[in-house]
């Protein structure tokens, strides 16, 4: 299977703060986001894939914080018609993507990887 998307935002923004004018801020963002995915199905219950998704904004001078770039490596088992588990490894690189801060001591970092283990019902 195949797929893929391509999105376009262009915008301009402006905050204002009336009890704290400091956070008063304005800009433009250009977002463009796209992502491309493949799968074959090994067996009737093993799949495996691969997905790459980009998101950049445009309007940003070059530097991690302009962009994300998401690759993946994936794996899928089907228990039976209804369950199944997965298993994916991602290798980020880039901060566009708003990631919390507060769950990143350290501050976030250019790049990243991170493996995502789940078990899905779908109906």
């Amino acid at each position: 299977m195949l797929a893929g998307e391509y999105f376009r935002q262009p915008y301009s923004y402006w905050y204002k703060f009336p009890t704290d004018p400091a956070l008063n801020s304005t800009g433009r963002l250009d977002q463009r986001s796209w992502y491309a995915m493949s799968s074959y199905k090994l067996t009737p219950k093993l799949s495996v894939g691969t997905y790459d998704t980009q998101c950049f904004d445009h309007q940003q001078k070059p530097n991690p914080g302009r962009y994300t770039k998401d690759w993946t490596i994936s794996s899928r088992y089907d228990f039976n018609q209804f369950i199944y588990a997965k298993a994916e490894e991602h290798f980020v690189q880039g901060e566009f993507v708003d990631y919390a801060a507060a769950n990143n001591a350290n501050g976030l970092k250019p790049s990243t990887k991170m493996m995502v283990l789940k078990i899905g019902v779908s109906f």
